[in-house]
């Protein structure tokens, strides 16, 4: 077995730098040529929609459109829309009457054709003014429509529009100053960056940052690592270090509480070694509820003391381990309640020698035996989690008080490092689901139900399936509403709540049932490890 394997190459400090400025200047550039390009396109947007807006309404307005479209003389009012065109430099200039027939058109063969969007033209025959980017024979275009009128009466329309590749043309002219700049930019940014790191390289002695990781990463394991409590001090006599157990041992909490603080005020005993420049073995150290003995250390540099620092332990620590073992008496008092169980069934073994009842006795010890090995033996074997199997185990006693046949599918297995909070939430799935699975065995021919759970792909997998009559086909989406059941008035929150704990967990279930055959349903969770 390897103790020890390479480090993984890392990027040397000067070129991260290099790295991270440029990218923060190439984001910054990268940002105003965006801002800027979008507020660009926007702008010529804006400009041209207000040109050709301007244009569809004096071409609306001309007496030369009102007339023609009054008179129906197609020849002049092509030659005029074209006219327009032509000294506006826009893409196109249509005038249609109400029923959207061309009067005019950049294309002699689509003049008294039918408007080639119907739909995009329709609101423009109720006397609205709009704006569209649709495609047309000309292509995609941004456009106008603006209504004709003739005394207040409206007789036509006038769409006026430019190609949209016209409108990226100019926006891109307008970019490419700014792209220009971005470049210049990014070329600045380049040069400041390589200064400024080879700036930074001298101030930390030719440090690499993995290295001021690792001094600091070491520092804090073997501060952490330490079974006795370590506070450091700089030189003002402020606690700059301090370890987990020295927090326990003070009575703080976080370190904020006491990082910062002076050493005279938090242990005078560390205050009084700076001060006299000679270390102190075995000090007693008193605190709100504790007792310490501790090693005080002043920190030496050059004949001045620069810091100090301090080993202490709890003289009270035989007593806390004490009360860490009582822990073994709720195991003990485990067994006893065991044991008071398996009392009651010697007292039937006895009572049964006392009749001479020899064959009842070896049925009934053969009995016990099968239990065993079925059920707590079994369960013990594949449940790792303790509190799984409990629970187990009290669905197996409550089935045997019903008449009903509970099977742990032999290949079931589960796990024994899962957070606490998803076997609660574990449980209240199975316990809903097994419930569901008793009540559904009322009036069936067998009182089976199967239960089995296994790890597959990273998923917890929960199957329970019964033996009884199954589920109508137009019910088995509502079973999961809340409230919904078929036992009477207050019941129906079972599966309710167990699909909302399948969501909680970001897992799925699946329901299977036939009439005649039975029911399973089958949940899918994400495992969650401890």
């Amino acid at each position: 077995m390897k103790l020890c394997r390479r480090e993984p190459r890392t990027v040397k400090l000067q070129t991260l730098v290099m790295i991270l400025v440029f990218m923060v200047v190439l984001l910054s550039a990268l940002a105003t040529a965006l801002f800027i390009s979008y507020y660009v396109t926007k702008n010529e947007e804006k400009h041209l929609s207000e040109k050709i807006q301007a244009i569809a309404r004096v071409t609306a307005h001309s007496n030369t459109v009102i007339q023609s479209l009054q008179e129906e003389t197609e020849v002049d009012i092509q030659e005029y829309a074209n006219e327009i065109r032509t000294l506006s430099d826009v893409g196109f200039v249509v005038i249609m009457d109400m029923d959207l027939i061309r009067k005019s058109h950049p294309l002699d063969e689509e003049v008294g054709q039918t408007f080639f969007n119907r739909k995009d033209a329709e609101k423009s025959l109720e006397g609205k003014e709009y704006f569209s980017v649709e495609e047309g024979p000309l292509g995609m275009g941004m456009r106008v429509f603006t209504p004709v009128y003739d005394g207040g009466e409206q007789i036509g329309v006038v769409v006026v529009g430019v190609s949209l590749d016209t409108v990226e043309s100019l926006a891109y002219n307008s970019r490419r100053y700014v792209y220009i700049g971005a470049i210049l930019q990014l070329c600045l940014g380049a040069i400041g960056a390589y200064y400024l790191s080879r700036y930074m390289k001298r101030k930390l002695y030719g440090l690499e940052p993995v290295e001021i990781a690792k001094i600091l990463q070491e520092r804090n394991a073997m501060i952490e690592a330490a079974k006795e409590g370590i506070i450091g001090v700089n030189d003002d006599g402020k606690i700059t270090v301090i370890s987990r157990e020295a927090l326990r041992l003070m009575g703080f909490k976080q370190k904020e509480e006491i990082l910062g603080q002076s050493v005279e005020d938090c242990m005078p005993s560390l205050a009084r070694a700076m001060r006299n420049g000679q270390p102190e073995e075995n000090v007693e150290q008193a605190f709100d509820h504790r007792t310490v003995l501790a090693n005080n250390v002043p920190i030496m540099h050059k004949g001045r003391v620069i810091g100090g620092l301090s080993v202490f332990k709890d003289k009270t620590e035989l007593q806390e381990m004490a009360d860490q073992l009582t822990g073994i008496k709720l195991y003990t008092e485990s067994l006893r309640a065991q044991s008071h169980e398996f009392m009651n069934k010697f007292h039937v073994i006895l009572g049964l020698v006392h009749l001479k009842k020899y064959d009842e006795m070896s049925r009934y010890i053969e009995n016990l035996v099968d239990d065993y090995e079925t059920e707590k033996g079994f369960i013990v074997k594949r449940i790792k989690n303790a509190i799984f199997a409990g629970f187990l185990l009290g669905k197996l006693s409550k089935a045997r008080e019903l008449g009903i046949q509970l099977i742990i599918n032999e290949d079931s297995y589960m796990p024994g490092y899962i957070e606490e909070e998803y076997i609660h939430d574990l449980i209240r799935i199975a316990g809903n689901l097994i419930e569901n699975a008793f009540d559904a065995l009322e009036g069936a021919k067998e009182n089976v139900v199967i239960f089995s759970i296994g790890v597959l792909d990273g998923e917890l997998v929960m199957e329970v399936g019964d033996s009884g009559n199954g589920i109508p086909e137009e019910l088995v989406t509502a079973i999961f509403e809340k409230g919904y059941s078929t036992k009477g008035t207050g019941r129906g929150y079972g599966l309710y709540l167990t699909k909302q704990s399948v969501e909680k967990l970001n897992g799925m279930i699946e329901l299977k049932t036939k009439a005649g055959a039975g029911t399973t349903f089958t949940v899918f969770l994400p495992l969650q490890e401890s």
